[in-house]
């Protein structure tokens, strides 16, 4: 039997720390220790580490804990820019949870130039695939881009079976997101699966009309409760809230002799404060 949310927030923050080196946010232990599984929907502000939040909310469930949580985790964005920051941040995490606690989730990469297909290999091993959404949907629907037709239906069973679906940022997804939402109906109602294929939509801004296809109204699975993150109470994230932001115009001394670039280069030397971030905004 597992122990309550309050018996095991405090491993999950170790655990947290030893693969980011932070401790984390509320919200972040929140969904890694309590309900049954990971949220359907998560609408959670910029900057407040969605990424690591749910994925090592699922590592933490399906690895350390034992629940039922899918073997893979299936990270799907909309920009190649996003799919290389996330794939960096996630070796990271996992290179220092291998280093510390041994325990071993490879990190594949799936996007246009840079295909890994690796993580075929290993059906019966952890592993997290993070990928554009053209390259990911596309095998999840049995046609994938950049691949012999002859595998097709080995992407396309790996992804629809004992998979848990991050879909990030998805204000950017245009048709890609409704597409989520079929797939996800899919899997539930219309083709059984050995093992349950799970999706979270995540976002700052994330909506749930997109939940409001035909065939979800008519298993009723248009409408869900988004999880509501704990913000309001955490120092942290009150820390950044209320945080000092002034802004100032640079007007150039023009008698110095030096380039404008040196110029300003060396005007915010001068009025960096140590600790804090000085963000040089430059337009023409």
């Amino acid at each position: 039997m597992k122990g309550s949310s309050a018996d095991t927030a405090g491993p999950f923050r170790a655990f947290f720390q030893d693969a980011t080196g932070f401790t984390p946010y509320n919200w972040q232990t929140q969904v890694a220790t309590e309900n049954e599984r990971l949220p359907e929907v998560l609408p959670v502000p910029t900057g407040l580490g969605k990424t690591e939040g749910v994925t090592l909310a699922w590592a933490w469930r399906r690895i350390v804990e034992r629940q039922d949580e899918p073997l893979h985790l299936v990270y799907c964005l909309p920009m190649r820019s996003l799919v290389r920051q996330t794939v960096e941040r996630l070796r990271h995490c996992f290179c220092a949870l291998r280093s510390k606690r041994k325990i071993a989730v490879e990190v594949f990469q799936l996007m246009g130039g840079d295909i890994d297909d690796e993580w075929v290999r290993w059906p019966d091993r952890p592993w997290v695939l993070i990928g554009t959404q053209d390259q990911l949907l596309s095998r999840a629907l049995n046609r994938g881009y950049a691949m012999s037709r002859f595998e097709w239906p080995v992407h396309f069973g790996l992804l629809n079976q004992d998979c848990r679906w991050i879909i990030d940022e998805v204000q950017l997804m245009g048709p890609g997101l409704w597409s989520t939402a079929q797939l996800d109906w899919m899997r539930q109602k219309r083709f059984a699966t050995v093992k349950p294929c799970r999706t979270t939509w995540m976002s700052a801004t994330v909506g749930t009309t997109f939940l409001a296809t035909t065939d979800r109204k008519r298993e009723n699975l248009d409408s869900v409760t988004p999880f509501e993150p704990q913000l309001g109470t955490d120092p942290k994230v009150l820390w950044w809230r209320e945080a000092r932001r002034p802004v100032d115009w640079f007007t150039p001394a023009g008698k110095s002799g030096m380039p404008l670039a040196q110029e300003i280069a060396r005007s915010v030397s001068e009025q960096h404060q140590p600790g804090t971030l000085s963000l040089v905004i430059c337009n023409t």
